[in-house]
């Protein structure tokens, strides 16, 4: 489930991006940063919050592997929109 959640975040992330970069504002990257990273992170402690309330693990050691998954899209995510601010 972590795996799709990120996935479709990121792809959803990317399409914006392609808009935003060929938008004429030249502040709508920018902005699409900032609230990519807002959302990505709400619905990421929505996301936890709602596993723990479906699943009730007994320890907390569920969230190594999710906050892995999460830092492996988000050094991919950092890598890919710099290299598309780059372009513009």
């Amino acid at each position: 489930m972590t795996w799709g959640l990120f996935v479709a975040l990121t792809l959803g992330m990317f399409v914006l991006a392609r808009m935003a970069l060929n938008s004429q504002n030249r502040s709508a990257f920018d902005a699409l940063l900032l609230s990519v990273n807002f959302i990505k992170i709400f619905t990421t402690i929505i996301f936890i919050f709602t596993y723990i309330r479906a699943f009730e693990p007994t320890s907390n050691w569920f969230l190594i592997p999710f906050f892995l998954i999460y830092a492996l899209f988000t050094i991919f995510e950092v890598d890919m929109l710099s290299k598309m601010g780059k372009e513009k």
